[in-house]
């Protein structure tokens, strides 16, 4: 999820790679399509509603990022394991396959100044860190470390430029199927250069922002049968600085961003709920209107505001900095229930007068216009 404090960490990137760096490294040629605009529809509360078709009607994503030089890049299952880039300006796709042997998908990425990060994972247990250029040039960065079933938390460019994300992840090399050694915290350079890294024992952090003060807040689970919800604070040097608990347990926040306000907006699936907390954490929630609602991700928009996906009940959700929720109902497909997953912010040149955002549905890339 790009946040404010993302935009500003990318511009400062190096568009570098130390393929020493690397494991292996290798060109994989794009299958790129055509996308025609599909038909536009303004629904009830005054939104219009744009979608580009992927390469295939089953592909989904649940992952998406902003790139450089207008692109969105997403990750897309099923069908092996791969990354799409996508031309905001005119819709075409090309999709960059990464060979493994067992492939189960690709998963989180997040794209810096001129590439993009991703994790990808095979055989269910183990996953391959991997970078990507606009060109279609991949590098495996980290070879298998352990995702225990998928284990592993969104990428983020934290504040330091560096990217950050929680995996069970063994330092000496050793498979760790059971992650009983606990998870980690783990940075890296755009160079390909390990830095600093926390270990966080038994937490699972899920979701990771960058947030106030420089940084990184982590929601996840934790505790025996990882029944507590909570949120960490941790610097950008790797030291834990505090440990707030959520107000309800028993369920995994779906996503995690900092709004306008330099609060942390997390979404809460199981309650169907979207909470608010402040650095300090100090926490309130919001009811969903729309019962069963299947929240997923949460981003920033160019109003101010934060905008979500409600997966279930195929909607985008805004919700203002004070708790002013409002729904827009995207236009249906005759037999297809497209699931809006991941979304980042839409600028106000790209869905003018006053932003939108650019979200993943099945099949589909959509571009949500505000009224």
């Amino acid at each position: 999820m790009a946040t404010h404090f993302r935009v500003a960490a990318a511009l400062a990137l190096s568009a570098l790679f130390i393929t020493a760096c690397a494991h292996s490294s290798n060109t994989v040629p794009a299958v790129q399509t055509g996308s025609p605009q599909s038909t536009i529809a303004t629904n009830a509360a005054g939104g219009t509603f744009v979608r580009f078709p992927l390469p295939e009607s089953n592909d989904y994503s649940n992952d998406l990022a902003n790139g450089p030089y207008s692109t969105l890049w997403m990750t897309v299952l099923p069908g092996g394991t791969s990354v799409i880039q996508f031309l905001k300006s005119s819709g075409a796709v090309r999709q960059y396959f990464y060979p493994m042997q067992e492939t189960v998908g690709a998963y989180s990425l997040i794209s810096t100044a001129n590439a993009v990060f991703g994790i990808v994972e095979e055989n269910f247990r183990t996953a391959d860190l991997i970078r990507i250029t606009s060109t279609g040039a991949i590098s495996t960065v980290k070879r298998s470390f352990v995702s225990e079933s998928g284990y592993f938390s969104n990428l983020v460019v934290g504040p330091d430029g560096r990217v950050w994300f929680a995996a069970c992840f063994p330092f000496n090399g050793s498979v760790n199927a059971n992650c009983a050694g606990g998870s980690r915290l783990v940075s890296i350079s755009p160079s390909g250069v390990w830095g600093p890294s926390a270990s966080l024992d038994s937490f699972k952090a899920l979701q990771i922002t960058p947030g106030p003060g420089g940084n990184l807040y982590l929601s996840g689970i934790q505790g025996p049968n990882f029944n507590t919800t909570s949120v960490w604070v941790v610097s950008a040097n790797g030291t834990i600085l505090h440990k707030y608990p959520l107000a309800n347990t028993t369920h995994s926040p779906a996503g995690i961003v900092t709004g306008s306000d330099h609060n942390l907006w997390i979404t809460e699936p199981a309650l169907n709920k979207i909470a608010r907390m402040t650095p300090a954490g100090v926490v309130t929630q919001f009811n969903i209107p729309t019962a069963n609602s299947g929240l997923a991700r949460i981003t920033y928009g160019a109003d101010g505001a934060l905008w979500f996906t409600e997966s279930l009940a195929n909607k985008i959700g805004r919700i203002t900095t004070s708790g002013v929720i409002t729904a827009h109902a995207i236009p249906p497909i005759p037999g297809e229930l497209p699931s809006p997953e991941g979304i980042v912010v839409c600028s106000t040149a790209a869905c003018p007068p006053h932003g939108g955002v650019w979200f993943t549905e099945t099949g589909f890339i959509g571009k949500f216009i505000a009224p």
